[in-house]
């Protein structure tokens, strides 16, 4: 989902949410005739709250094209974050009540059916609106992902992408046909295959499209902006050379201060935790507590990854292999620690030292590397950055154990790279901590 339609939902949420504060106020207190004055000692702290909420509704995936897949999908992402979010201010207030100057518990309830239905019928509001307001696009070419992509926008229109016509041979009669094609259909934009533009039959026939106002975008480019993911199969050298930069100076400063930061705070957090974590791998299974590996960081300079042991001591004596999700050489401590993400906790230690960031693609092992580099065009890509404590690719995409795997997972680490700054960290960082947090409780 593009950036104005994102904006768009959150200063609507942040709206409808001061809306539902005022209708609440005026159900609670409606005989007595002090509405403002319960205002002004409400509307702080709920304002802090909304910050928490807005947060909870990121997480439930409310700002992405499936949140207007259907009534049924939106109810119980709403239902599920509200009863969410709505807990989580309970804490709040409780926690702090000399801050928050506040304890609604009435009010808080009200609120929530209130700020339920007002959300999800301007949900469903918007939802009409994107699809009526779909741009209309001609597609021009044919390849498997390209063919995927068109399917995939006909049976989401909510996307806001409504294909008019797909023209899979993009012939010379073919080009000459798009004006007529344009006026007829009203089309607004033109998605064509990157390697078409370097036709110059093929970049005539658009130039002469100009006076149309017909934007024309690249295949790899508008597959980018639905999925959030870079086409793979798509791109060519000139694309990385075109779109990929690899040093900058100001935000690389501020992400290596933000590591250290992090790292220290993980560091103190978790300290009590991590040595009752060495205490049970100790007493469960016999081995060392922290398990190091060899991992390939930027640049392909080797370091020693450390990490909570989580399988038997003698999980590779024949050799590396690749962990599975349901891995059955993990010991029962180790599944805990495995689903929780616990055992990465010792990789605070890396990231004191700059071997690892907050956020990147995660590091992979040599054994694994040589082999995924010959079989994924752009794998050794991913190493012109630091790789990460979380990333892109881990938030998006399941559990990787696979050649095709570590191929969607690329997609994601090229599109992360592309775009990264310290606004897409904060983000990726956000859903890790949702991706921990559910799966501790």
């Amino acid at each position: 989902m593009g950036i104005y339609k994102k904006s768009l939902l959150l200063i609507g949420d942040i709206i409808v949410l001061y809306v539902a504060l005022a209708v609440t106020l005026l159900i609670r207190y409606r005989d007595s005739g002090l509405f403002y004055e319960n205002w002004n000692l409400h509307v702080v702290p709920f304002s802090v709250v909304f910050v928490l909420w807005l947060i909870v509704f990121y997480w439930g995936d409310l700002y992405r094209y499936k949140a207007f897949r259907g009534r049924e999908w939106l109810i119980k992402a709403l239902f599920g974050g509200i009863i969410l979010a709505s807990g989580l201010s309970v804490i709040c207030f409780y926690l702090f009540p000399t801050v928050f100057g506040v304890m609604p518990k009435t009010n808080l309830i009200i609120f929530g059916v209130v700020s339920f239905l007002f959300l999800y019928f301007w949900r469903m509001r918007v939802r009409t609106l994107f699809v009526r307001s779909a741009a209309n696009t001609i597609i021009l070419g044919s390849t498997p992902l390209l063919s995927s992509t068109v399917q995939f926008l006909k049976e989401n229109p909510q996307v806001g992408f409504n294909v008019t016509k797909w023209i899979e041979v993009v012939t010379k009669e073919a080009l000459e046909s798009l004006p007529e094609i344009i006026t007829k259909t009203d089309s607004r934009l033109i998605v064509i295959q990157k390697n078409a533009l370097t036709d110059p039959t093929t970049l005539s026939a658009l130039y002469k499209l100009l006076p149309l106002e017909t934007s024309v975008m690249t295949f790899p480019n508008f597959y980018e902006s639905v999925f959030e993911k870079e086409p793979i199969d798509e791109l060519d050298e000139s694309w990385f050379i075109e779109h990929i930069t690899v040093r900058r100076p100001i935000y690389d400063m501020v992400k290596r201060t933000t590591d250290i930061a992090a790292a220290i705070l993980i560091i103190l957090i978790f300290f009590i935790p991590s040595l009752l974590i060495a205490l049970l791998i100790k007493l469960s299974s016999r081995g060392a507590v922290i398990y190091s590996q060899t991992r390939i960081g930027k640049n392909n300079v080797p370091f020693t990854l450390y990490k909570f042991r989580s399988m038997r001591a003698d999980a590779e004596k024949d050799g590396a292999q690749w962990s599975t999700q349901n891995d059955d050489r993990t010991t029962k401590v180790g599944k805990f620690l495995r689903y929780t993400h616990l055992d990465e906790l010792p990789q605070a230690w890396n990231m004191l030292r700059g071997d690892i960031s907050l956020v990147g693609p995660r590091p992979e092992r040599p054994e694994f590397t040589k082999t995924l580099e010959k079989e994924i065009p752009f794998y050794n890509i991913r190493h012109i950055i630091r790789p990460g404590f979380t990333g892109h690719a881990q938030v998006n995409y399941r559990y990787g154990a696979s050649v095709e795997d570590s191929k969607e997972k690329l997609a994601y680490d090229i599109y992360y790279i592309k775009h990264r700054s310290t606004i897409t960290d904060d983000f990726i960082v956000l859903k890790t901590v949702k991706m921990i947090f559910v799966k501790l409780i």
